[in-house]
């Protein structure tokens, strides 16, 4: 017999061998972008870490500045005003690290005020620019301190959380800080 079309069934199989042939790439590419995407939230989740210990840092040499101003040269007792400046953050409590630029509610501006609060696990990273003006991303940064027995030193923990297609993940930094003098 000759017969000049395709019967419905080798049709259907060749559908399904299409089907199965495009598929793959298909959820490779789908794949990809979700790799590439929580790769970006790791990325931005690494600068918050940093960032964190960097204004804990920066707690400690405005501590060290005001000092020097105050006493005309000669700092003393600056690392008891930072251990005081840090208290809501000392193990085992954790606090959250704020960033809030003065000038006239300008984001741009590189005067910028620290505020530590402490906050809850659930709450939001959030950077507010004046005017009610305010981005909320997925992040939550949390900071602690802990001191030595002999406070000579600060171990500052600086942790990033997000949650992305159903999980958890973190990015961890610290830091050591010791006292100039």
């Amino acid at each position: 017999m000759n017969q000049r079309g395709f019967t419905l069934l080798e049709t259907l199989v060749a559908i399904g061998i299409l089907a199965v042939g495009i598929a793959g790439p298909i959820y490779m590419a789908s794949r990809s972008l979700v790799l590439a995407e929580n790769a970006a939230n790791s990325l931005t989740a690494s600068y918050l870490a940093q960032e964190g210990l960097d204004f804990i840092r920066k707690h400690r040499d405005e501590a060290y500045f005001s000092d020097y101003e105050i006493s005309g040269g000669s700092p003393g007792s600056y690392w008891s005003y930072f251990m005081d400046s840090v208290a809501t953050c000392v193990y085992p409590n954790w606090c959250g690290v704020n960033v809030h630029p003065l000038a006239n509610g300008d984001p741009f501006t590189s005067v910028q005020k620290l505020n530590l609060v402490v906050k809850n696990n659930h709450e939001l990273y959030s950077t507010e620019w004046g005017e009610g003006y305010s981005t909320t991303t997925p992040f939550t940064r949390r900071v602690q301190v802990t001191f030595d027995n002999a406070s000579t030193y600060a171990n500052v923990v600086s942790t990033v959380t997000w949650e992305f297609k159903g999980s958890s993940y973190s990015v961890t930094q610290s830091s050591i800080l010791t006292p100039w003098l």
